[in-house]
């Protein structure tokens, strides 16, 4: 008996030793109780076999072993224990640094001092602006606000001529589930009605177009996807990346403003094991873009992208939903495909399902030398449920386009990008809710407690990063 109690107080007692170690090396800050902290937290695990983990992940910590990524293609049915474990780790000690031997920082320090311009003899004819942000997530917050989350960006997303989010959590008239999952399942994402009436806009304005193909696009089978669709419908919203027949998948969602035709194309890399319905497979773009050895077959992007060309769009935008979780650069091989994409016909990538933001390159293609194709790798997430200051950061992208005429041809090019870091503040209180911020509005702010204070000076980390430091003085306009 003397010596079973003396094991529960130890291990009690290591527990304590553990949590205080690791809030002096969590990414975070006092996080005043606030749950979930991190997608670590919304698993289920029994409490002795989570202390386990955790004294695992903490001697992985002080080792170092995984400072540098894993080569893993982060889809859910493929993982291995040790991916699940690297997984746990990295949702809660973010991945900084870039593949080993690799030199991605060197590599995207030097791409990002490119200045974009139209080319001598371009002959400019009509320009618009399009706005761009990450993922859309549930927050079990914005149920009862009682204000616009936008309130302090809205201009600069929805006065561009278009507007592009990612909608990370698919709509359902079956029962919501909250994010908690077991060891053995990913987790559920969904959102309400309400929950999407705060996310689509700021009032009568809207997105124009959002992404509905990511990792979660089954969490609630067709009949979300379908939910999904309608809801966009009602709400003037164009969804691009999931279908409602078999010939949608080979074609594109065109918007045309201004004389200006955009097309957009969208696929995801999984589906988080989930099987497409039989003789439906059409219902969710998936292509295996994580894949991590051998040839990928891009011939659905293809063949969007041919789709597009015939209906006369001047400019091509893929929504991609690929990449590993929780990490701040990608994947080499991310970056080889990345091109390919590029010279298959897409003139603008936007990327997500990191959670985090990723560096932008900007590209110029063999099959255009005169073209600069911006990449955004990951775009990060303007609303997610997690209080962490690595998850809390999206790029709001504005990028003018210019249509005219250059060497006899009629041809669209990007003429100016500006790539702005945005925070998501949880405000707890009367005023309760979620607000999406300029990172630099929330630095300077001092009204802010010094918790928030702390919260936002993380962040500022990661942006610098990310985007160097120029983003502080200039907006990181290219």
């Amino acid at each position: 008996k003397k010596k079973f109690i003396i094991l529960i107080l130890s291990v009690v007692l290591l527990s304590v030793v553990f949590v205080l170690i690791q809030r002096r090396l969590e990414p975070g800050t006092d996080h005043k109780g606030l749950k979930p902290l991190t997608p670590k937290d919304v698993i289920r695990i029994p409490p002795l076999k989570r202390f386990m983990v955790n004294a695992t992940l903490l001697a992985v910590r002080f080792s170092g072993r995984w400072d540098y990524p894993r080569v893993t293609d982060g889809d859910f049915p493929n993982m291995t224990f040790v991916d699940k474990l690297y997984w746990f780790y990295k949702s809660q000690y973010p991945v900084c640094k870039g593949e080993r031997g690799r030199n991605l920082e060197g590599f995207f320090a030097q791409n990002r001092r490119r200045k974009i311009s139209l080319p001598l003899g371009f002959v400019p004819q009509q320009s618009i602006t399009l706005s761009a942000v990450g993922d859309l997530m549930q927050h079990d917050a914005l149920a009862g606000q009682q204000y616009s989350p936008y309130k302090t960006i809205a201009d600069m997303i929805f006065s561009a001529d278009v507007s592009f989010a990612n909608l990370e959590s698919p709509l359902t008239g079956q029962d919501l589930k909250n994010l908690s999952a077991r060891e053995d399942e990913s987790p559920t994402l969904c959102i309400s009605g309400s929950q999407f009436e705060r996310l689509k806009g700021d009032g009568s304005r809207h997105f124009t177009v959002m992404a509905t193909a990511c990792n979660h696009s089954l969490d609630f089978g067709e009949e979300g996807v379908l939910t999904t669709r309608s809801s966009f419908a009602k709400a003037g919203i164009r969804p691009v990346g999931t279908n409602e027949d078999a010939e949608g998948r080979g074609r594109g969602e065109i918007i045309e403003t201004k004389s200006v035709r955009i097309g957009f194309i969208a696929a995801t890399f999984g589906l988080n094991g989930k099987p497409l319905p039989e003789k439906k497979e059409y219902l969710v773009n998936r292509i295996p873009l994580n894949q991590v050895s051998g040839a990928i077959d891009l011939g659905l992007l293809e063949t969007q992208i041919a789709w597009l060309r015939r209906q006369r769009c001047d400019f091509i935008v893929a929504s991609l939903h690929w990449g590993l979780e929780c990490e701040f650069f990608p994947a080499s091989r991310q970056i080889e495909l990345a091109h390919r994409i590029i010279e298959l016909g897409a003139d603008l990538i936007l990327g997500h399902h990191p959670h985090v933001i990723q560096p932008v390159e900007y590209y110029t293609p063999k099959r255009d030398p005169y073209r600069i194709a911006p990449i955004y790798y990951s775009l990060g997430n303007l609303s997610n449920p997690f209080e962490t200051p690595f998850m809390s950061l999206s790029l709001l992208s504005l990028i003018e386009l210019s249509k005219g005429t250059f060497n006899g041809k009629s041809v669209c090019y990007i003429q100016k990008v500006t790539n702005i870091p945005i925070i998501q503040e949880l405000h707890t209180g009367e005023l309760s809710g979620i607000e999406f911020r300029p990172l630099l509005e929330s630095l300077d702010d001092p009204t802010v407690t010094p918790y928030r204070r702390k919260f936002t000076h993380k962040a500022r980390t990661y942006a610098d990063l990310v985007l160097g430091k120029d983003w502080r003085t200039e907006g990181r306009s290219q």
